[in-house]
């Protein structure tokens, strides 16, 4: 079904009382329990085949207050805390197989790992992780949460409680015992459906879940189902949307004042997505071929429209050459070099002045389509020939004399193969 922007369903796991609210300002009391939440990547719940290992991750991490527990490079059930801005497909989920905005027909999901096919898309989990110095007991039913982001509708925006909640692997409490003490043989812990009344020392919650769910009708595969929903998102905003998705949590009943935290990522809506066409989460020769196949169709996509001008052509690849991938016109191979490798790779190909269709790694630098010598003076005349890595603000010095000795001799050749 399509939705207004931002839409999104929100996972909770054996919550209650949600509704909505207004925004809240947290405060932090000072008392004889901490509590502190942590944003994280996180599969699909408990659909995903790595749940039940992400949750065992998650609680080990939490409890140790570590960032990182597993490695979530190579296995999906990996926890790792948020990083920095967060880009839609981190945050997508689907009903069919599909990784970081990536699913079937996409090359680069069929690159990826068995172990990450098998899984349906993203999350982002707000943990928690609430500790007493033995003196201050508390229950799960104590805890009640709130939810807040600042877009345009605030569709995010609900609040809910634990009341009728028990005690499972993802919210696991701990007794410390008679003594109050930690780890000296007598804690007890709440994991498998005690009372969410009965009281603890201390709490580890994997947490509030939230994501974009994809699946839109008329979708001619799960990849483009993904774009769809991509599309809807970044059509919403008028250049860059970025807003902030916050988690707010209440620990009550202590005999005083509530104890509330909260934490926040930044979510980041960005034109053409970045740049990031194939959602592999690197830009690279990959997504230079998409843009320039795109630009020589002449299909002014919104998922390639890097400027937000609602064309998509050079000057969308210049974005992603020069802003983006921080490199010149010419380097073919992506490897922040314009130098000669590149042009014995573009020539090697075979399409020079053939009228085939090229794309960036075959030669076609200036997104027409094909690879003729109107692409070897975009190179030429951005400058980048054996300079080495291109500088924030490059100068544009005049064409070396290698490299026109070389063209020549790469032309050369392709005559003599005619």
């Amino acid at each position: 079904m399509r939705r207004s922007l931002f839409g999104c369903v929100l996972f909770l796991i054996g919550m209650t009382s949600v509704s909505t609210y207004g925004a809240l300002s947290p405060i932090v009391v000072n008392t004889p329990v901490s509590i502190n939440v942590y944003p994280a990547y996180a599969p699909h719940g408990p659909i995903s085949p790595s749940w039940t290992d992400y949750v065992v991750n998650a609680i080990t991490a939490l409890e140790a207050d570590d960032p990182i527990e597993g490695d979530r490079s190579v296995d999906p059930s990996g926890y790792e805390h948020v990083s920095g801005p967060v880009l839609p497909t981190e945050m997508m989920y689907t009903d069919y197989n599909s990784w970081l905005g990536m699913a079937d027909p996409n090359p680069a999901f069929a690159a990826l790992p068995d172990v990450f096919e098998a899984e349906f898309g993203n999350r982002i989990h707000f943990g928690l992780h609430i500790k007493s110095d033995g003196t201050k007991p508390f229950s799960l039913s104590d805890i009640s949460w709130k939810l807040d982001s600042n877009d345009l509708t605030n569709y995010f925006d609900q609040q809910g409680d634990f009341s009728a909640a028990n005690y499972s692997p993802t919210r696991v409490g701990i007794n410390y015992g008679p003594d109050n003490q930690k780890n000296t043989g007598d804690d007890v812990i709440y994991n498998n459906g005690q009372s969410g009344t009965w009281e603890v020392d201390e709490f580890m919650y994997v947490g509030i879940g939230d994501g974009f769910f994809s699946s839109e009708p008329g979708a001619l595969n799960d990849q483009d189902d993904l774009n769809r929903t991509l599309r809807d998102l970044i059509g919403g905003c008028d250049v860059t949307c970025v807003f902030d998705l916050q988690a707010i949590y209440t620990l009550n009943n202590l005999g005083g004042t509530p104890l509330i935290a909260a934490n926040s990522v930044e979510i980041q809506l960005l034109p053409g997505n970045g740049g990031d066409f194939d959602h592999d989460g690197k830009i690279t020769s990959a997504d230079k071929d998409l843009l320039t196949q795109i630009t020589a169709l002449g299909n002014n996509d919104i998922l390639y429209d890097l400027n937000a001008d609602l064309v998509v052509d050079f000057d969308d690849l210049e974005i992603l050459v020069h802003d983006i991938a921080g490199t010149w016109f010419g380097d073919a191979n992506c490897d922040g070099y314009f130098e000669s490798g590149d042009l014995i790779q573009v020539f090697q190909a075979g399409k020079y002045e053939t009228a085939a269709a090229a794309v960036w790694s075959q030669g076609d630098f200036n997104g027409d389509g094909v690879f003729d010598s109107t692409d070897l003076v975009v190179a030429m005349q951005d400058g980048g020939y054996d300079q080495g890595l291109r500088p924030a603000i490059a100068a544009v010095p005049e064409p070396a004399s290698a490299l026109l000795a070389l063209l020549g001799m790469g032309l050369l050749a392709v005559r003599r193969r005619r």
